[in-house]
């Protein structure tokens, strides 16, 4: 299957879109992500799920609020609403479905990019294993 074929069964929050608006953000996902160490069939999905997420973030960007938490009152009248302050917001690829599932497709990916110091080569911190990248 193809990043838009994957995109099209496993998306269906953004089933509005055009074929052309999905793979404008495809495009641009195809520069964040490495996944050089995937077969095919995976690193497409990895693609499609990397595409996801930032049309996610970008529908979260353009919400009223962003970050609140449960809605725990509201009226109608003069439209007042509260939210709990007590949600935990969590940003980035493990802020959401998309980017969560991106992070799982590319774990065999051996931790992620070496980055280069003047020190030499350190590995990269990966979110959620505790460790040092190998």
């Amino acid at each position: 299957m193809t990043p838009l074929e994957y995109f099209r069964l496993l998306v269906p929050a953004f089933s509005e879109l055009s074929d052309a608006e999905v793979l404008e953000f495809l495009v641009v996902a195809e520069n964040f992500v490495n996944v050089g160490c995937l077969t095919t069939e995976p690193a497409n999905l990895a693609r499609a799920m990397y595409a996801a997420h930032l049309l996610f973030e970008r529908q979260a960007s353009n919400s009223a609020v962003i970050g609140g938490g449960a809605v725990v009152r509201e009226k109608e009248g003069d439209l007042e609403r509260e939210y709990s302050s007590n949600a935990e917001v969590v940003y980035g690829l493990e802020g959401n479905p998309y980017g969560r599932r991106y992070l799982e497709l590319i774990r065999p990916c051996a931790g992620g990019p070496t980055i280069m110091t003047r020190m030499g080569a350190e590995g990269y911190l990966w979110p959620n294993l505790g460790a040092w990248g190998q």
